[in-house]
């Protein structure tokens, strides 16, 4: 019975220091585009305004440009050089590169401010483990997540992963 008044007096306590939520209002949109999308999986803004956009269920990667109100598709689907299967996220990289995260061919390809697709890197190490990336550093160091459950070998799950560069 005692362990029950003290869980009765101590939530009371816990809900009222907790602080009302932050609420922010959206400015109105800036620009508009008229395509359509259907699953945004990635987005990144270059340095002059374009804006590079993956849609996983349309399959494409294209090239925005607001000011013209002009696309133009990057790459194309395919699992040769300058294609992807499953466009997914677009990572930052340095001098408005942008690292395209392709989930169907298990690849990373970078795409270069120009829209041209550039070199590309398997996501899956030698011992077969896939390695997503999770972040890029302001130096353009890629950070990835050890995914895949348990390598051949080991004894137990990933808990760490060499850092490429």
């Amino acid at each position: 019975m005692i362990p029950l008044a003290l869980l009765a007096t101590t939530v009371p306590t816990r809900l009222a220091a907790q602080q009302a939520p932050t609420v922010s209002t959206l400015s109105p949109p800036q620009a508009r585009f008229a395509e359509p999308f259907s699953s945004l999986s990635g987005l990144r803004e270059l340095s002059d305004g374009r804006v590079l956009v993956a849609d996983r269920l349309e399959k494409a990667v294209r090239l925005l440009d607001f000011r013209s109100g002009t696309f133009r598709e990057i790459g194309r689907v395919g699992p040769g050089p300058g294609e992807y299967q499953m466009p997914g996220g677009l990572l930052p990289l340095p001098a408005d590169s942008t690292l395209l995260v392709d989930f169907g061919n298990m690849r990373l390809t970078v795409i270069e401010p120009s829209g041209r697709m550039g070199e590309s890197w398997s996501m899956l190490s030698s011992d077969g483990e896939m390695r997503n990336p999770s972040g890029v550093d302001r130096a353009g160091h890629l950070y990835f997540t050890a995914m895949g459950g348990f390598r051949p070998g080991s004894d137990g799950p990933p808990d760490s992963i060499a850092i490429l560069k």
